[in-house]
Parts: C-alpha cells; sequence; structure tokens
C-alpha cells in the first residue's frame, strides 16, 4: 500500500535542494520544493491532504541549547 504519492517542500530558502535529496530516497513519491517567487507556497498546497508546519528558529552561533530550545518553544506557542 502506497501512503505517500507526493512530498511538496516549500521553504524561503533551501527547499529545491532539501527535495533533490529526499528524492534519494528509494519510494515512489514524487518530492518537490518551492520557493516565494512564482506562487511557490500555493502550488507547494495545492492537493495536499496533510500539511505539517515545523516552526523554529536558527541556532546562533554561542547560544546554548537550553536558550534555545525555549527560543523554539516561543516559535511553537506563537505559530
Amino acid at each position: 500500500m502506497i501512503y505517500l504519492t507526493q512530498l511538496s517542500l516549500y521553504d524561503i530558502v533551501n527547499s529545491p535542494g532539501v527535495a533533490v535529496d529526499l528524492s534519494h530516497i528509494a519510494t515512489p513519491a514524487k518530492v518537490e520544493g518551492f520557493l516565494p517567487p512564482d506562487d511557490g507556497l500555493k502550488k507547494a498546497l495545492t492537493g495536499a491532504n496533510i500539511v505539517v508546519i515545523p516552526a523554529g528558529i536558527p541556532r546562533k552561533p554561542g547560544v546554548s541549547s537550553p536558550a534555545q530550545h525555549s527560543d523554539q518553544t516561543m516559535a511553537h506557542t506563537i505559530s
């Protein structure tokens, strides 16, 4: 049984590269990465049955793990 036929990634940077990396996984799912230009978000969401929104803040140099976790928790609370 095939559970996933398409995986669409959207972010402001790097999603096409991540999509290429994920496309090497042995699965029949089509993987595409989208960026903001040219209605990227609309294209990523078209036909979606499930939408996952990971919220996070990139780690800054010198920031401790507990402080980062606190920032991540704040991001999840807000989103």
